[in-house]
This record gives C-alpha cells, sequence and structure tokens, in this order.
C-alpha cells in the first residue's frame, strides 16, 4: 500500500459518513471491548472516544484494503492478572476475521483520556495506529494466510524467548516483513488522518 493511494484516499472522503453502518460498526466494537467492565463508571466520555475511534479507523482502513471489517474482541478478560503478564507489551493482536485489543492497553488509553481529555491527540493518535496496524494483518492474514501463519509462530517464538530471558527486550524481536509493513501501514494512517484534521481545521 502506497503512502499516495492512502493520501488520496482520505483527501477524496471529506464527505459524511454512511450513519448506519458507523452505528452498526460501533455496536461490534463496543460490545467487542466491553469497555463498561474494566473502566470506572464515570468514564462516559472516555468509553466513547475509544470507541468512535476505532470504528472510524475500521471503517476507513476497510474501505482502503477492500476487506469486510472484522470482529472486535480483547486478547483476554478484564482482570485477567495472569494474562496480563503473559502479554505484557502486546497492544492488540490480529487474526483472519477479528481483531483483538489488550485491556491494559484500553484502560491506559482511557486514563490518558481522563488526564487530558477525550481530545488528547496522543491517545487518538495511538488508537488510529493500533487499528490501523491490526488491519493491515486482517488483509494479510487474508491475502496470504500461509506467509502470515509461518510469521506469525516465528514472531511468537521470539516473544517467548524475550519474556523468558530478562536480558533480552521485547524492542530487539527480529520484524519479519509482514510486521514491517503493518507498522509502515499504521503510520501512513495516521500521518494522513493528522494532516486531513488540520487541513479541515484551517
Amino acid at each position: 500500500m502506497k503512502e499516495l493511494e492512502i493520501r488520496n484516499y482520505f483527501t477524496n472522503s471529506l464527505k459524511e459518513e454512511d450513519l448506519d453502518k458507523i452505528i452498526k460498526v460501533g455496536q461490534v466494537v463496543a460490545n467487542g471491548l466491553t469497555l463498561e467492565k474494566g473502566t470506572p463508571a464515570d468514564y462516559y466520555m472516555e468509553r466513547f472516544q475509544i470507541v468512535g475511534v476505532i470504528t472510524e479507523t475500521l471503517i476507513e482502513t476497510s474501505e482502503i484494503l477492500d476487506i469486510e471489517i472484522p470482529k472486535v474482541g480483547k486478547i483476554y478478560e478484564w482482570g485477567d492478572i495472569k494474562s496480563e503478564n503473559v502479554y505484557f507489551g502486546i497492544t492488540a493482536l490480529a487474526e483472519p476475521d477479528e481483531i483483538k485489543f489488550s485491556p491494559t492497553y484500553l484502560k491506559r488509553i482511557a486514563l490518558g483520556f481522563n488526564r487530558k481529555g477525550p481530545g488528547s491527540n496522543n491517545e487518538i493518535n495511538s488508537l488510529v495506529n493500533t487499528a490501523a496496524h491490526e488491519m493491515f494483518h486482517v488483509w494479510q492474514w487474508r491475502e496470504f494466510p500461509e506467509k502470515s501463519q509461518k510469521d506469525f509462530e516465528n514472531y511468537t517464538k521470539w516473544y517467548i524467548y524475550a519474556m523468558q530471558n530478562s536480558d533480552f527486550s521485547l524492542n530487539e524481536i527480529p520484524k519479519p516483513k509482514s510486521e514491517r509493513e503493518a507498522i509502515e501501514f499504521g503510520k501512513q494512517i495516521e500521518k494522513a488522518r493528522k494532516e486531513l484534521k488540520n487541513n479541515y481545521f484551517k
């Protein structure tokens, strides 16, 4: 996916989204994340913003990648301390038909919105980047299942090794081409959305 294609999409997408589609996808995101179970009761705006940003990003990237929007869920359940330790450092994971977010990551984003306001660019950009990154992995899983499976298994082996060896950082894990491409796609979507917002509000 070339940066020019992404820029052109955002440049030409200053149109009102289909409200029915936004509501439908938003419900899928909200039901999958169950943020009300893992965030304080008064975090209404924070939860609304998280669901909204992820929903918009899934819709946009599904159109750019020409794929159906996958299901949305969690890597593990809220309050599962053992799994929090196992999946430390992982913000989200993608499968061919589902994107799973880390409750630890979502909790950190919600706290950031609470401290800095629902319009905090750091939290918004992080959600956009993460959701776009995983949508690219969904596309990879569907287009190149065997290669994606192989890369996933190798990446998992390195991750387990890093978790078991304190002298090896998670940042040192060798990244396969599929991961590098997803990282670049996430960055491009984040950049294009920021530029669109800046131009739109001039």
